[in-house]
């Protein structure tokens, strides 16, 4: 009887082996699904091959195997089933392919049954096949979560913060993983600490639908470490980091060392006091969201052509949200035609009917129709709710000296070269300030002269030397 069980073993062993498992996983696969022992080779090979035609590739084969030997222990007819099943969802070639190596055990250890009945509360949510499909597809797990112990208690604390089915759906459908988390491990301390930075009672659940990754990302590596930064270096009030986080909890999105910090190093640097900042922040959290070659044009048309004190752009952060070719030269050019001085918010807050209105109560009705049918025909690129975030085109990049034919100062005074229509920083007050604002990162070697890379301690941010230089 050793002898025959023996004999029964090599060959389906030594076929383990063709498909790469290996090891302790032959044993795991022998001991786990004893009926693939009692199963030909023939038999085995059929389910292999049903799987392959279905999509997975041959060398996850040996993987899909190892974590879930039950793919050989079942029927041919139930293997394909399971993957009738998901192929009415829409997931089928290599996207299944790709499911079932995420999640094996998503092909045989669950009967259709029940999950059938987790699609149908999940549809409830307002998905239909197809949409539930590419959800399951990228998060195959919630195949093994538990409709009464694990959805139904997540569903009740969302409603209970005051998501809709509307946001469950959107949650589910951006981030599905969080359907798979625990709520006593990672949702409620999340939600817990929403309360302790401030965050309002009633928009906890506006946060976590606006930007649900942030119930999978972790507190200590990822969330307080934000947090603490907005508070420290971005000088965010104590009393305004809920606030912050309300508008624009996709912050904690953004790396620290390579986003976030440059942009605070690059207003610190440009004269803006830490406390400038801080208020910025507060009133337009999107800020700290901008690309460097966005912002850099724009700060620089208000401080080196408009001749706004700092004082000013820190009144309307808003600002860096308009197009400088759009609406901020246009109107400007309008506003110094007709010697009027409108501050930043009354300049570009408004629409340009609003704007062409306003220069008719201030006695301008002689307005030049060219200039109105610019500010007219670039009105739908000004819009503040359609403002790219990404790289900023090259006529934004750097403004010529068409936008400013009326400003001779500029010539005179060096800071325009006649010949290639651009800006020039020779004064710049640091031999880094040209570097960043002509498009190179704003913590290249030169800037590191004043900034010393990583090192700085808080005293060193605050201290007078510090604020000298910059403001040399």
């Amino acid at each position: 009887m050793v002898e025959d069980h023996e004999h029964n073993l090599q060959p389906k062993i030594k076929w383990l082996k063709s498909i790469n498992v290996h090891g302790s996983d032959l044993a795991t696969a022998l001991t786990r699904d004893p009926i693939v022992l009692e199963k030909t080779i023939h038999s085995l090979n059929e389910n292999v091959e049903l799987i392959k035609a279905a999509g997975v590739r041959s060398e996850w084969i040996g993987w899909v195997i190892r974590r879930c030997s039950k793919v050989l222990a079942c029927n041919k007819e139930e293997l394909q089933e399971h993957i009738n099943f998901y192929t009415r969802l829409g997931i089928k070639d290599d996207n299944f392919g790709k499911m079932v190596y995420k999640f094996p055990a998503c092909l045989a250890r669950f009967s259709v049954e029940e999950m059938h009945s987790k699609v149908l509360y999940l549809k409830a949510f307002g998905l239909d096949d197809l949409a539930l499909g590419k959800v399951i597809a990228s998060k195959p797990q919630l195949i093994a979560c538990s409709i009464e112990e694990d959805w139904k208690p997540l569903v009740k604390l969302f409603y209970f913060l005051g998501i809709d089915g509307y946001g469950l759906r959107k949650i589910l459908t951006i981030q599905p993983s969080v359907f798979c988390l625990n709520i006593k491990d990672n949702i409620a301390p999340k939600v817990r600490f929403l309360r302790d930075v401030g965050v309002h009672e009633e928009l906890i659940g506006d946060v976590l639908v606006k930007f649900p990754s942030f119930l999978s990302y972790s507190l200590d590596e990822k969330i307080r470490p934000c947090v603490m930064f907005l508070l420290e270096k971005a000088a965010v009030p104590v009393d305004k980091v809920g606030k912050v986080l309300s508008i624009q909890p996709d912050l904690l999105r953004c790396s620290i060392s390579q986003k976030l910090d440059v942009i605070v190093r690059f207003f610190i640097f440009h004269g803006f006091k830490r406390e400038q900042v801080g208020l910025m922040v507060t009133d337009f959290p999107m800020l700290l969201k901008y690309n460097l070659s966005s912002i850099k044009p724009k700060l620089s048309f208000a401080l080196r052509v408009m001749k706004l004190p700092v004082e000013e752009v820190v009144k309307f952060p808003r600002i860096f949200s308009h197009s400088l070719e759009s609406r901020i030269v246009p109107r400007y050019k309008i506003l110094r035609k007709r010697g009027l001085n409108y501050n930043l918010r009354r300049m570009l807050a408004c629409s340009d009917d609003e704007f062409m209105r306003s220069l008719d109560e201030n006695g301008t009705n002689d307005v030049d129709t060219e200039l109105e049918m610019e500010i007219s025909v670039n009105a739908d690129l000004s819009a503040e709710t359609n403002i790219e975030i990404s790289e900023q085109s090259d006529l934004e990049s750097q403004f010529t000296a068409r936008y400013i034919d009326d400003m001779p100062d500029l010539v005179m005074s060096g800071q325009l070269d006649v010949d290639t229509s651009e800006f020039r920083w020779d004064n710049a007050p640091n031999p880094g300030a040209y570097k960043v604002l002509n498009g190179e990162n704003a913590v290249d070697a030169g800037v590191y002269e004043v900034f010393d890379g990583e090192n700085l301690s808080d005293e060193y941010w605050h201290c007078e030397f510090f604020t000298d230089r910059v403001r040399k």
